[in-house]
Order: C-alpha cells, then sequence, then structure tokens
C-alpha cells in the first residue's frame, strides 16, 4: 500500500493544494483528493479501481498527438482494413 500526504501544486488553479492519496495494488484501489485549504473546499476527489484509473499523470503519452494505425486482415474473400486508435 502506497500513501501520500501533504502539499501539492496544483497547475489549474495556480495554487498549492493539500494532497492525499491512497494506491493499494493488491486490493486494486486507487483514492485521491485535493482540497484547498484556504476555503476547506474539495476540488478534486477519485475513487476506482486502479485498473481502471489509466491515461493521467506520467501514464499519459507526453506530447504526442493520438495515433490511427491501419492493419489489413483477409475477411472472407475480401481484404478490409480495420482502424485502431
Amino acid at each position: 500500500m502506497e500513501q501520500t500526504v501533504g502539499d501539492d501544486f496544483h497547475r489549474k488553479s495556480g495554487s498549492w493544494m493539500k494532497l492525499y492519496r491512497l494506491i493499494d495494488r493488491v486490493k486494486d484501489w486507487y483514492h485521491e483528493r485535493v482540497t484547498d485549504p484556504a476555503i476547506g473546499k474539495v476540488v478534486h476527489e477519485c475513487r476506482e479501481a486502479l485498473t481502471k484509473h489509466r491515461g493521467h499523470g506520467s501514464a499519459r503519452a507526453k506530447d504526442e498527438a493520438p495515433t490511427v494505425a491501419f492493419t489489413r486482415r483477409r475477411d472472407s474473400a475480401r481484404n478490409v482494413s480495420r482502424a485502431r486508435v
């Protein structure tokens, strides 16, 4: 189990926030809460299975536009091109 608690710079607002993050790989669980300490309001909260938590932070592709790859396969008696995103 990994836990992170403390101050974190929130890029969207440009201010320091309080961060609580829990990652439990055994139980497949992710919980993150970002709170604005000035007003005590939760500005972001995410609770979900860790396997569903993809495409965030370092898991996100850097400076890459989505690419489309084309594959060819024989489908019945004709060739069919299919796009994968």
